[in-house]
C-alpha cells in the first residue's frame, strides 16, 4: 500500500513539473508578445467578426460547418473590442491567460 502511494505521488510530481515547465516556456517565449500592437491578422479577424451578428458567431462555434470565417477568433476579437476597445495588450494578455488555462486543463485531465 505504501509503495502504491509513493508511485502515485512520484507520477504526480512528474506531471506537475512538466506542467510548470510548459507554463514557464510559454510565458518565457510569449512574454514579448504582450507588448506588440495589433497586426493585420488581428484587424482582419475583427473586420470579419464585425460583419456578422454576434449571435451568428456564437452559433458558428457550436456548428462548425457554416460560412463564417474563423468564428472563434472573430467572436473573441469582437467581444474584447466591444468591452476594452482597441487595446492590444489586453487582447494579448487574454490569449496568454487562455493558453495557460489550456495547459492547466490538459495537465489535470492527464492525471485523471
Amino acid at each position: 500500500m505504501f509503495k502504491k502511494i509513493l508511485v502515485a505521488s512520484a507520477e504526480r510530481r512528474t506531471c506537475v513539473c512538466c506542467a510548470f515547465s510548459v507554463l514557464a516556456l510559454l510565458l518565457g517565449l510569449g512574454y514579448e508578445g504582450l507588448f506588440v500592437s495589433l497586426s493585420e491578422d488581428d484587424l482582419m479577424n475583427l473586420h470579419f467578426g464585425m460583419r456578422e451578428p454576434f449571435v451568428r458567431l456564437l452559433i458558428a462555434n457550436l456548428f462548425p460547418f457554416t460560412t463564417v470565417f474563423r468564428p472563434a477568433g472573430s467572436a473573441l476579437y469582437v467581444a474584447l473590442f466591444k468591452i476594452f476597445g482597441s487595446r492590444p495588450s489586453i487582447t494579448a494578455s487574454f490569449c496568454m491567460a487562455f493558453c495557460c488555462l489550456a495547459v492547466s486543463l490538459c495537465t489535470a485531465w492527464s492525471r485523471s
